[in-house]
C-alpha cells in the first residue's frame, strides 16, 4: 500500500472497523510498519492488544515501539506481559527465543535508564548457542559505554568458535564496537 493504492488503505480501515479481525489488525500494523509509519502502528496495536490480551507477538511488537519511542514505563508494561504470555508457551523452541528477545529488549530498557548493571543482567539469562553471539556484542556494548574498552574487547575476543566465519564475525563485531566509541584509528 504505497503512494499508487490509497484506497487500499480506506478499504482496511472499514473493513476494520466493520469487523476488528486480530489478522487483519496485525497484518495493517506491520505494513505501517514497512511503510514506517510508527505512531499509526502503535495506535493499531494498542488495539489489538486491549482486544486480544493474548496475542503474543503483538504485545512484543508494540514493546518495541515503545522502547524506540522512549515510552519506557509503557514497553516494560507491555513487555511483562508478552514474557507471561511466552512463558506459558508449551513449545519450548518458541519459548526460548521469546524469552531471548525480551531479555535483550530489557537489557535495552535499563540500558536507556543508564542502568548498566541490570542491562548486564538481563543479557546474563541469556543462554542459547544462536543468542549467545548477540548478547555478549551488547555486553560488549555496556562495558564500552562505561568506558572498559579492554573489558568489552577482550570479551568479544574470547567468544566461543573457531572456524573462519567466527573469526570474521568476533573481528568485525569488535571493528564496530570501537567505531562506536569513535576509536578509528584502533578500529
Amino acid at each position: 500500500m504505497g503512494e499508487n493504492t490509497p484506497q487500499a488503505e480506506s478499504l482496511i480501515t472499514q473493513a476494520l472497523s466493520r469487523q476488528p479481525a486480530s489478522e487483519l489488525r496485525m497484518a495493517y500494523a506491520r505494513m505501517l510498519l514497512d511503510l514506517q509509519r510508527y505512531s499509526d502502528a502503535t495506535s493499531q496495536l494498542e488495539i489489538l492488544t486491549k482486544n486480544n490480551p493474548d496475542l503474543m507477538e503483538a504485545w512484543l511488537v508494540l514493546a518495541t515501539l515503545q522502547l524506540e519511542d522512549n515510552r519506557l514505563p509503557a514497553a516494560e508494561s507491555s513487555l511483562k506481559r508478552f514474557m507471561e504470555l511466552v512463558s506459558a508457551s508449551t513449545d519450548a523452541q518458541l519459548r526460548q527465543k521469546g524469552l531471548t528477545q525480551a531479555y535483550l529488549l530489557y537489557a535495552q530498557i535499563e540500558e536507556k535508564k543508564n542502568n548498566f548493571a541490570a542491562a548486564d543482567a538481563w543479557l546474563g539469562r541469556i543462554d542459547g548457542a544462536d543468542e549467545l553471539f548477540s548478547a555478549q556484542t551488547r555486553r560488549a556494548s555496556l562495558l564500552a559505554r562505561q568506558g572498559k574498552i579492554e573489558q568489552a574487547r577482550a570479551l568479544l575476543r574470547n567468544l566461543p568458535g573457531t572456524s573462519v566465519d567466527d573469526q570474521r564475525m568476533k573481528l568485525l563485531a569488535e571493528v564496530q564496537l570501537l567505531r562506536e566509541q569513535r576509536l578509528n584509528k584502533e578500529a
